[in-house]
């Protein structure tokens, strides 16, 4: 919960457009000390399709991120069962 916080308050809860973020500043935000959780973090947000992220492998430009729109058959992407 707190990483989408984070990537909400980054992109200033603007979710139309797509946003420029680091993995540094959204790790800060949201207080995740471990790289791993970081990209388990963003696996289970593509899985459940609230984001596509598209990562930079430049030092200097972030890591792009999309906020997809959210369906009622979102969450059974992912393999997640009611």
């Amino acid at each position: 919960m707190a990483f989408v916080l984070a990537l909400l308050r980054l992109a200033e809860y603007n979710v139309v457009k797509p946003v420029q973020v680091s993995r540094k500043k959204i790790m800060q935000l949201s207080h995740i000390n471990s790289i791993a959780t970081y990209h388990k973090c963003v696996k289970d947000l593509q899985c459940f399709g609230i984001i596509d992220y598209q990562p930079s492998y430049h030092p200097g430009i972030g890591t792009r991120i999309i906020f997809m729109q959210i369906t009622k058959a979102a969450p059974n992407r992912g393999g997640f069962i009611h």
